[in-house]
């Protein structure tokens, strides 16, 4: 019995089309497309079915699996479009519900930008951006074999990333839009250098007790810092992009390994907590130099489905999100004092997606005190207690937005310089 073939048409042609992401085991409406994009295949599936995907542009058709692999640049395969597109499939619906693959659609706009690249991961890859503004989509393939509970059902493992001093990296969720150069997405999950644009301290900040006052110079300008150590970073998603001013080099791998118990490598260091699927609790245990100053924090940007918080540890204070069924993107917290542990919770395992990246950063040598005060007891919102030898209560480099609930405890001892 002959199978019954499902076309695919592109429709319409439109100047400000955005590019697709084509699940092969969804096979519906994909919008539209323009002639000169260029079609790229993500997949891990047989060819025995990718030879069942038929694909037809500019009179002239090919089956998917003359796409299933790569340039001897070890570029992926691609096929530009001539004018519509058209897809057809003779696999039954069981066969094509198995299917875990994806099409890529760039723009005509893409397609001919040498600075615009594409990386389907199936096993190792190096990337390489050179200077100047360039863009790296990362299509990932299936996660093979199923090991952990909370592993993603694709996934990018990122070590080694090399970054000089002068390139502002970001790391975003989804594909590039058609306007991507020209329009800020808002759907950044990991940066460098980083950035806090909210009451953000500078220079010299001084916090001392004179006639049982607390004084506090706290300048709110703005405040970046470059990270030379990046901690392996597990991206559990189907596909992202990399747009970098500058250049860099990392190494991708389909590859996964939990990170639900962490320890940093390094005094100052940042790294990524990523949840899409079933959520486990999150430990990050940091190391940090308690002979220096510094300052560490969050940036989080959740779509909860439950209660979801993040709690930020330091040595004498901590700092707490709770998203309550409310969406955010790139809440923060920090505060002038190196971390010493992070933790992600939530009441239920269906927490809903969220992208964490922490950081903290070692500064400058601490000057040599002896001096001593009476220890003082103090009781945070939350009703921990904390003691310590000297106690301020303030609001440091916080933003809320939405039901985000933020509550923060400094408490510092003696005279703290910290020099940006």
């Amino acid at each position: 019995m002959r199978m019954p073939v499902l076309l695919l048409p592109f429709l319409a042609i439109s100047v400000t089309a955005d590019p697709l992401i084509l699940p092969l085991n969804k096979f519906s409406s994909f919008g539209t497309s323009l002639p000169g994009a260029d079609l790229y295949l993500a997949s891990k599936d047989s060819n025995e079915y990718l030879k069942n995907i038929q694909i037809t542009t500019g009179g002239s058709s090919i089956t998917l699996d003359s796409l299933n692999g790569f340039n001897a640049d070890s570029s992926p395969k691609r096929l530009r479009i001539i004018d519509t597109m058209t897809v057809s499939t003779t696999n039954n619906n069981t066969i094509s519900s198995w299917l875990g693959g994806n099409l890529y659609v760039t723009t005509k706009a893409q397609a001919d930008d040498p600075s615009f690249s594409v990386y389907v991961i199936k096993t190792e890859h190096n990337i390489t951006m050179k200077s100047g503004k360039t863009t790296a989509v990362i299509l990932n393939t299936k996660l093979e074999p199923f090991v952990y509970i909370d592993q993603p059902f694709k996934t990018s493992y990122v070590t080694g990333i090399q970054q000089s001093k002068d390139a502002v990296v970001n790391f975003k969720w989804g594909i590039p839009a058609y306007n991507w150069q020209s329009v800020d997405t808002n759907n950044t999950f990991f940066k460098n250098p980083m950035d806090l644009k909210n009451d953000t301290y500078t220079g010299l900040m001084f916090l001392m007790l004179i006639n049982n006052e607390n004084l506090s110079f706290q300048p709110k300008l703005k405040f970046s810092r470059f990270f030379d150590h990046i901690e392996p970073l597990q991206i559990g998603f189907e596909y992202w992009y990399i747009m970098a001013n500058g250049s860099i080099t990392m190494q991708i791998e389909n590859k996964f390994i939990t990170d639900q118990n962490y320890s940093t490598t390094a005094a100052t260091t940042t790294g990524l907590i990523v949840n899409e699927l079933l959520f486990y609790p999150h430990i990050v245990t940091f190391q940090p130099d308690y002979t220096r100053s510094g300052f560490a924090g969050f940036l989080v940007s959740a779509f909860p489905e439950n209660e979801l918080w993040f709690t930020m540890s330091y040595d004498s204070s901590y700092t707490t999100i709770d998203f309550n069924g409310t969406s955010s993107i790139e809440d923060r917290s920090w505060a002038p004092e190196q971390a010493r542990m992070l933790t992600i919770n939530s009441t239920n395992q269906v927490a809903g997606v969220f992208y964490c990246q922490y950081f903290s950063y070692a500064g400058d040598l601490l000057p040599m005190t002896s001096t001593s005060s009476p220890t003082t007891s103090m009781r945070g919102s939350t009703g921990m207690t904390t003691n310590t030898t000297i106690v301020s209560t303030t609001t440091v480099g916080t933003t809320t937005s939405g039901a985000c609930f933020m509550s923060l405890w400094v408490l510092f001892v003696s005279v703290v310089y910290i020099i940006f």
